[in-house]
């Protein structure tokens, strides 16, 4: 239930951390997020608000990062951690149910 939304926060928090805080080698940028997600401080990445968005979100991020490193490198089997991503996109507000009454 959490994939899709945590998958797009995750291409936009990957995005930013790429494009405009300048990490181009995509390990560099999923450890930084790591960090990021583990409470370390940013730095300065440009505007205030894609700050916000990476801080907010890096937790979501790390995780689904993590599960796509572990797809694509140890194995196809290796089970979405459903419980651990819930946990991030809830801490970090985002609402990841969708009801025929929200539609």
């Amino acid at each position: 239930m959490s994939h899709d939304a945590a998958h797009t926060m995750t291409r936009l928090v990957d995005w930013l951390v790429t494009h405009v805080a300048g990490e181009a080698d995509w390990r560099e940028r999923d450890h930084r997020i790591a960090r990021v997600a583990a409470g370390e401080p940013l730095g300065p990445v440009g505007p205030p608000a894609v700050a916000a968005v990476i801080t907010r979100y890096a937790a979501v991020a790390a995780e689904v990062n993590e599960l796509y490193r572990r797809l694509h490198t140890e194995s196809r089997a290796t089970p979405y951690p459903a419980a651990a991503v819930e946990r991030a996109c809830a801490a970090a507000g985002l609402t990841i149910g969708w009801t025929a009454d929200r539609a």
